[in-house]
């Protein structure tokens, strides 16, 4: 008999599916979310749980970062954490002995 499936918001689960979704994600759900076309152009995001009666589609809600990644910030972050990249143009280049 195939499992029942059930599309339900994060708000009001099932006693018990809460503790399902921290075994079964142990490490947080946050990288498991998949986005669900809806009807017509809308979708949902959710997060798939099961128990051994039931599927859950559980609907949750994301925030989405609305300022746009700039590169050039990141790579200025990165190099204000480590120091400037070095410049392998710069570099001596190593000596090679050949001895026969």
């Amino acid at each position: 008999m195939a499992k029942k499936k059930i599309v339900v918001n994060y708000d009001n689960l099932p006693p018990g599916v809460l503790t399902q979704i921290e075994k079964q994600y142990p490490e947080g759900w946050a990288n498991h979310v998949i986005k669900v076309q809806g009807a017509k152009d809308n979708f949902f995001y959710a997060i798939v749980v099961d128990t051994e009666e039931i599927s859950y589609l559980i609907k949750v809600k994301v925030k989405k970062d609305r300022k746009g990644i700039d590169e050039d910030d990141i790579l200025q972050n990165f190099e204000e954490m480590t120091g400037p990249e070095p410049n392998i143009n710069d570099q001596e280049e190593p000596e090679i002995s050949h001895e026969d």
